[in-house]
């Protein structure tokens, strides 16, 4: 078996990368095969620039990212191995479902200060129509959805749908009326202003996945993001860490591949920093998470099931 397994591991080498291992290999007496899984141990740094001499490096643990097949005679059969493009792919999944997760953990821990942003405001303004004309008129029609929609830039029935599924708007036979649930937030809010801001809370809180899927709100993605910049692998070393505003660009590109332009990066830390969402120790100009907050999210992420389906854990 060594000696198969020598060869499956050249072959490894040089048709997947150094990121790909070699995993647990079986044998079928009947086809003569032996069938090795692949594994990746993908390294995930941790920098605190207050010790910029003890970077930690995490290890993600990727498991069957394919398969490679080896008969006894030491032959690769390459055509029944799965392709490079393939293992990079699961790869590339694997590690957006990981900050997807951590994502949704940092949007829901942050969702009552993120709903004080502006920007983050102005583009619930359909939600902001919509709640006003219901709560004020008791029923909005699908022929005033469509109307407005002609006559407005921005359309409201994806909006609609989302209040729907949130149970704030009830459907009737020709349109919606607004929920017992939206009547009771109206009532306890201490004005409109105040509504709208709960009701912000609450659909970043409940249904960001379904606002950045489906309605491709950049503003309010980039936010996350940049916030899971912070929170992510403070999350996983459970305190606290101070990073220059360079050293988060730098781990924005990294984590998201793409590069957060130096006016925004600048603009968005100090608008989050305004809300209490994160924390600047201005004297050092470094940046880190609010420790309660990340108390929250260590907690909301500890309760995750297992990541079964991708196969994969932190250690």
């Amino acid at each position: 078996m060594s000696e198969i397994e020598d060869v499956a591991r050249r072959y490894v080498r040089s048709t997947y990368g150094n990121m790909v291992q070699l995993g647990e290999g079986t044998y079928d007496e009947a086809t003569r095969l032996y069938t090795f899984v692949l594994r990746s141990n993908y390294p995930f740094m941790i920098v605190d620039d207050t010790r910029p001499d003890n970077i930690v490096v995490r290890i993600l643990k990727m498991e069957n990212l394919g398969k490679v097949y080896v008969r006894h005679n030491r032959h690769v059969e390459a055509d029944m191995c799965t392709r490079r493009r393939q293992v990079d792919r699961e790869i590339d999944n694997t590690l957006a479902h990981w900050k997807r997760r951590i994502e949704q953990v940092v949007a829901s821990a942050t969702s009552e200060r993120l709903a004080n942003l502006e920007q983050i405001r102005q583009f619930f303004m359909p939600v902001q129509r919509i709640v006003y004309y219901v709560l004020e008129t008791g029923f909005i029609t699908k022929a005033d959805i469509e109307r407005s929609n002609r006559r407005k830039k921005g359309r409201l029935s994806p909006y609609v749908a989302l209040l729907e599924g949130q149970d704030l708007l009830t459907r009737r036979e020709h349109g919606w009326e607004p929920s017992i649930a939206l009547k009771e937030m109206d009532r306890k809010a201490e004005n409109k202003n105040d509504l709208m801001r709960r009701l912000i809370a609450l659909m970043i809180r409940e249904r960001y996945q379904a606002l950045r899927d489906l309605m491709r709100l950049n503003v309010l993605h980039r936010t996350i993001r940049l916030q899971n910049i912070i929170y992510l692998p403070e999350i996983e070393v459970h305190h606290n860490l101070k990073r220059t505003r360079e050293t988060v660009g730098r781990e924005y590109f990294y984590h998201y591949g793409s590069r957060i332009d130096k006016v925004d990066l600048v603009s968005n830390l100090t608008s989050l920093v305004q809300v209490g969402a994160i924390v600047r120790d201005r004297p050092r100009n470094l940046y880190s998470g609010d420790e309660d907050l990340l108390e929250s999210m260590i907690k909301q992420a500890e309760k995750l099931p297992p990541l079964f389906s991708l196969h994969m854990t932190v250690v």
